[in-house]
């Protein structure tokens, strides 16, 4: 799915749930997702303090829109 989103405006990995880190809750509201159905992918990331990767999602809805 396409999206407007500006992905380096992604919230501070450190203030995330681990659902939000696995990519089934939306990093901006923390919706639950269906990741593939209903969701906006923005990406697999690299954590710089650990290194280990985090999936973040934004809702299609009004997240992956750019209407935060």
């Amino acid at each position: 799915m396409t999206n407007n989103v500006d992905v380096t405006a992604l919230p501070d990995v450190g203030t995330l749930s681990g659902r939000q880190l696995r990519g089934v809750a939306c990093v901006w509201c923390g919706a639950p997702l269906r990741p593939g159905i209903d969701d906006v992918d923005l990406g697999h990331r690299r954590r710089e303090d650990t290194g280990t990767a985090w999936f973040p999602r934004a809702c299609s809805s009004r997240c992956g829109e750019g209407d935060r």
